[in-house]
């Protein structure tokens, strides 16, 4: 009989049993805790607030360009100049909000008739 749990640490395995067998099997079912402490990280992601921008002077850069001579060359340069173009003006004219990550936002589908049925 071999039943073994692998870990990289010498003390998070504690407390194995062995419980009585598994159906008519002569397998017996192993249990055990393991300690394990998770150290939240503070960091924030960073999300842009589309609500809150200013979508007139986004136009009015956008307008500006000439864009009959940025979009020369092939389609694979035209794509990257609009859209280093389009990522400019975004990140001028659109504010970013951060949140924290250990927040956990609602699911949208979880409406209070679902949550109590």
């Amino acid at each position: 009989m071999l039943d073994l749990v692998f870990t990289d640490e010498p003390n998070m395995i504690d407390n194995v049993g062995v419980m009585s067998c598994l159906g008519n099997s002569d397998h017996k079912v192993l249990f055990w805790t393991a300690d394990v402490k998770v150290n939240p990280t503070v960091d924030s992601k960073c999300v842009r607030d589309y609500r809150r921008g200013n979508y007139d002077a986004m136009r009015k850069d956008l307008r500006s360009v000439n864009w009959n001579e940025a979009l020369q060359g092939t389609t694979c340069e035209a794509w990257s100049v609009f859209k280093q173009q389009l990522s400019d003006v975004v990140s001028e004219h659109i504010p970013e909000r951060k949140f924290p990550n250990g927040r956990k936002r609602k699911a949208i589908w979880m409406t209070g008739t679902a949550r109590h049925s």
